[in-house]
């Protein structure tokens, strides 16, 4: 999903497997979809909140419904994930990216409650 800015060797190992891994929950989620595979890359507890709409979920069982009955079906199929940045720290990464898609599918993980529009919209996250 990424250009890489930064050679493998400038990170550490711990750092580098940690982009591994988020580039593996991201190819689950906007690749093969598979909400399984997504809560897999994630930690033993884990907890998703989209802040501005208070969406995700806090453990396994309800991320895994959060994913698959919201967050991946409610994914219009021209979604397009555009990086601008990444940083990776000693124990943490953060993306900024644009999201860009048609809003042909209602999609309450995002936009709760409105319903398509078939209209073009563009994100930066």
């Amino acid at each position: 999903m990424r250009k890489k800015s930064v050679s493998e060797s400038q990170l550490s190992r711990e750092q580098q497997a940690m982009e591994k891994l988020w580039e593996e929950h991201l190819a689950s989620e906007f690749k093969s979809k598979s909400a399984e595979a997504a809560i897999n890359t994630m930690v033993e507890r884990p907890s998703v909140n989209h802040v501005p709409v208070m969406t995700g979920g806090v453990g396994r069982k309800q991320l895994t419904h959060f994913y698959d009955n919201y967050f991946i079906p409610q994914m219009p199929p021209d979604t397009q994930i555009i990086p601008v940045s990444r940083t990776i720290g000693h124990d943490r990464l953060v993306d900024e990216f644009v999201i860009k898609f048609t809003h042909t599918l209602q999609m309450d993980w995002l936009l709760p409650g409105v319903p398509r529009r078939i209209s073009r919209l563009k994100s930066r996250r």
